[in-house]
């Protein structure tokens, strides 16, 4: 099929849809809109799940294979596992790790922890993290990554994702660990999100996590495909996750989260084929969205093009029942995951092309 660049100057008028609905990443509830909301997707477009593609969330669509999980661990109450923390601090290379319920738990959490803060989030970036700072009512300044010199010294609490969602953009850990020595000497935080990290273990700050003023986020979800499993892990000094431990109560991983963790953090020839399979795939959408689309950054897990690609884009897309996620206010643009099938980089590549096309 001979490939031409959507003319995102004009498309958003001159295509045959109907307005896109505006679905804002933080509705008037203060709800944040997820990506991998499938069912929103077909209440507004009909068809069934299995009609669907959905590219909406990053999750790797290749998840680990699940082991079969031992009757206790639906009976029992969830002993904490010493076997799931080793793992993690294995693979995760940190010398100390507090497994929670998906890095959400820690991300609402974490505010609760400090008096009145002024905090800085490097933005765009997870909405959820400006949302539950301000929730618990700190006071919030979202900032561009050029900004950071200028704010790192007049707030107490500096956060970023790294790499960034949905940009992709990327910071060394030099840099990182350089702010994060500002911060702690007048007793500030740099919480370093690194959900979508495990492409790329160099990144990572999670080896110095216990250097004061460090908090890193680490998710199962992401590279492992393995959302629903509800487990991450958060890397600090010993008095921060003693509080956070405190403050989310007993038995927050489940015994089969348990048991799962347990199985593919320890997986190493999993692991390692997955990277190359990830990477490859990463590749290929890359070169597939750059045929049609303007610049587009990302991981191997998602790929992000930034106005003006047009909700349009997004709408069209919708009505071929192909889901992806919707940036509408600050971000401004269209994030990418992964297709799963061969039908499906063939439907993705097809469904782009019957967009408007530009000269």
């Amino acid at each position: 099929m001979t490939a031409h660049r959507i003319n995102t100057e004009n498309s958003g008028t001159g295509a045959k849809t109907s307005p896109a609905t505006d679905i804002s990443e933080i509705t008037g509830t203060g709800v944040v809109t997820h990506g991998g909301n499938l069912r929103q997707a077909i209440a507004q477009y009909g068809g069934d799940p299995a009609d669907w593609m959905d590219l909406s969330t990053g999750i790797n669509p290749h998840a680990y294979p699940a082991p079969p999980i031992a009757a206790d661990a639906w009976h029992r109450l969830p002993e904490p596992d010493a076997r799931l923390v080793d793992a993690a601090c294995a693979y995760y290379r940190a010398p100390v790790l507090l497994p929670v319920a998906g890095t959400q738990a820690a991300i609402q959490a974490l505010p609760r922890l400090r008096a009145h803060s002024r905090v800085a989030i490097v933005s765009p970036t997870y909405a959820e993290h400006a949302l539950r700072w301000r929730e618990a009512a700190h006071a919030v300044t979202e900032i561009s990554p050029a900004d950071i010199d200028i704010h790192i010294d007049h707030c107490d609490v500096l956060v970023i994702c790294n790499p960034n969602n949905p940009t992709g953009h990327r910071t060394t850990p030099d840099l990182l660990l350089a702010w994060s020595q500002r911060l702690a000497s007048r007793n500030g935080w740099l919480v370093v999100d690194e959900a979508f990290g495990d492409m790329e273990p160099a990144l990572s700050v999670a080896a110095h996590c216990q250097q004061p003023g460090l908090i890193v986020l680490r998710s199962v979800g992401k590279f492992f495909g393995l959302a629903g499993l509800r487990l991450g892990f958060v890397g600090a000094v010993p008095v921060v996750l003693e509080r956070l431990a405190a403050l989310l109560g007993p038995w927050a991983i489940s015994g089969p989260a348990q048991q799962v963790g347990v199985a593919a953090l320890s997986d190493d020839a999993w692991q390692r084929d997955m990277r190359a399979r990830l990477a490859d795939d990463g590749l290929r959408l890359r070169q597939l969205l750059a045929q049609y689309l303007p610049a587009t950054s990302g991981t191997d897990l998602f790929q992000w093009c930034a106005a003006p690609v047009p909700t349009a884009l997004h709408e069209h897309l919708a009505r071929h029942h192909i889901w992806v996620r919707l940036f509408p206010n600050a971000a401004r643009g269209l994030r990418w995951g992964l297709p799963a099938a061969k039908s499906d980089w063939a439907r993705l590549d097809l469904s782009l092309a019957g967009f408007q096309i530009g000269a």
